[in-house]
């Protein structure tokens, strides 16, 4: 740290000889307290809705996993029985692909026939994909779901363990997707952003 004389003459500085001497190690300073990136969740839905339920109130700590906040939407009851019709086409492509391939291997069907069936079955396949990952971004488990457990309502989990803050929404409020619900912070890795001894004492 460098000084000039005029800031010499501010801070009255004495100087002194050479001696042995306990030096405090208090120093007065402010900062901030922060958590990493990576320590703070913001909780966001994929596509809009209407608030259900609440779980949590702000300062209550959850684990991973658990339920904040359930959503209601009817696009959500629409989703899954696009995917349990796509499953159907599936099961009838893949049999009518099986047959024709039979058929082809024994000259008793034209290969435009089989390939058409072909197609037919793959794109099935690719739909049924598509369907499959976009309610498991919705939290919705596709192997589980059957005609009897179509819901329209999906529930929002946290990503971390935590503590809830900042609660932005209340019950019937109408959400948008990637719209902020709230935040969950995990402050297990607190660090401090304090002031360097230059900028205090330099002013």
């Amino acid at each position: 740290m460098e000084i000039n004389a005029a800031q010499f003459r501010q801070l009255d500085i004495q100087l002194g000889s050479v001696e042995e001497k306990n030096l405090s190690a208090t120093l007065k300073t402010t900062g901030f307290l922060k958590v990493p990136p990576q320590n703070k969740a913001s909780i966001t839905s994929i596509m809009g809705g209407t608030v259900q339920k609440i779980f949590v109130q702000e300062g209550d700590y959850v684990k991973k996993g658990k339920t904040l906040i359930t959503l209601t939407n009817p696009e959500f009851v629409k989703m899954q029985q696009d995917y349990l019709d796509a499953a159907a086409q599936l099961t009838f492509a893949e049999a009518d692909y099986n047959r024709q391939k039979t058929l082809a291997e024994g000259n008793v069907t034209a290969q435009k026939t089989f390939q058409q069936a072909t197609a037919s079955y793959q794109s099935q396949q690719a739909k049924l994909n598509a369907l499959r990952q976009q309610l498991s971004l919705l939290g919705i488990d596709a192997a589980k779901l059957t005609p009897a457990n179509i819901s329209s309502a999906v529930a929002i989990k946290s990503p971390v363990s935590g503590y809830v803050a900042h609660i932005d929404i209340n019950l019937g409020a109408t959400v948008e997707p990637s719209l902020t619900l709230l935040n969950v912070i995990d402050n297990s890795q607190l660090h401090l952003d304090a002031l360097s001894l230059s900028r205090i004492y330099l002013k």
